[in-house]
């Protein structure tokens, strides 16, 4: 949790043209986020409805907990915002730029160490990009102190790297360009007449080495994934070779018209894969209120564990015997030192 009263506001976001193309209130959620308490310095913030529903009531009348959830997939088809519905969480992806934390190392120190405790697989793909983008500031003084945070940002960041790196293999996010970007660094690829960006670029993966500066233009590869719910990601194509799991979605055609059927064929097969399909999609609310459920217990359990934890801060992160944080740090087991099960 965030102890600063005050959220970035920057005057670019207003004369972007992706961003203001939006609708008015995808505009004013992304606001709402931004200003909660509640998120980190990497950006993630636990996912509170009724909390976003009162902020983003018109007089009396409040937002239903749908809409909230198709404004956020349309902010993560633009890839401002992302959520993850199985750890009960959301993403700002650029908070960590915006906030300019390259001018502020202590605070960008946390927000490192953050990232690599991520839990979410698809948050872990999201930042390893941002971090590419993430300049590390030039610490000039070569006293004591100075150098102790000057390694301690290095390690900071190839450890983050690491998690990162790890946690997001076999994920793939989706392939837009960078929206809030276009004012500052045009590009002619990747847009329509209009400027809009198309959904068909992705991303290159960073270097193994933080920036100094951040300049010149980014690397891009073709995508045929497509966006499913909620932004993420799902391939056109199923592979007929892996049994699906528990509750996968099911393919809209059948292999004979895939990815994008033929609306000129009466295909009987076809028919039974959307009534598949459609009932799929009629127990999505279901999978989200379970996956809402067990997420909301996990944290729950993981706030417990460090509120009647000596041997951590607030955050997780263990403590040495004079109550500050270990260097390296590391996350606390919640085991007494004596415990022979530690």
């Amino acid at each position: 949790m965030s102890t600063r009263e005050y959220a970035k506001n920057l005057f670019s976001t207003w004369s972007d043209d992706d961003f203001c193309a939006q609708p008015i209130f995808d505009k004013l959620l992304f606001q709402v986020l931004n200003g909660q308490r509640t998120v980190n310095t990497a950006g993630v913030f636990p996912i509170n409805y009724t909390r976003m529903r009162k902020a983003m009531r018109d007089g009396d009348t409040q937002p239903t907990e749908q809409q909230l959830r198709d404004a956020l997939a349309r902010l993560e088809g633009r890839r401002y915002v992302f959520i993850d519905e199985t750890t009960g969480e959301g993403l700002i992806r650029s908070r960590v730029r915006r906030d300019e934390l390259e001018k502020q190392p202590t605070v960008l120190l946390a927000a490192l160490r953050m990232m690599a405790a991520f839990d979410s697989p698809k948050f872990a793909a999201v930042m390893l990009t941002e971090l590419g983008r993430i300049a590390l500031p030039v610490i000039t003084s070569n006293s004591d102190k100075a150098n102790a945070l000057r390694n301690n940002l290095k390690r900071a960041w190839d450890d983050a790297h690491a998690h990162l790196r790890t946690l997001s293999e076999g994920f793939q996010q989706p392939s837009v360009l960078d929206p809030l970007e276009t004012l500052s660094r045009p590009s002619p690829e990747g847009h329509d007449d209009q400027g809009k960006h198309q959904p068909t670029e992705t991303l290159s993966r960073p270097s193994p080495d933080p920036l100094v500066s951040v300049s010149g233009s980014v690397s891009v590869s073709t995508s045929r994934n497509a966006v499913g719910h909620l932004g993420g990601q799902r391939d056109t194509t199923p592979d007929q070779t892996t049994p699906p799991g528990p509750d996968d979605e099911p393919p809209e055609y059948c292999p004979k018209h895939m990815p994008h059927g033929d609306p000129d064929t009466n295909c009987g097969p076809c028919g039974g894969y959307r009534r598949l399909h459609t009932k799929w999609v009629r127990r999505q609310p279901d999978r989200d209120a379970a996956a809402t459920h067990t997420a909301t217990r996990q944290a729950q359990a993981r706030a417990h564990a460090i509120a009647n934890c000596t041997c951590c801060d607030t955050e997780g992160w263990t403590l040495d015997d004079d109550g500050l944080v270990t260097e390296p740090a590391t996350r606390c087991t919640h085991q007494p030192p004596n415990d022979p099960h530690a």
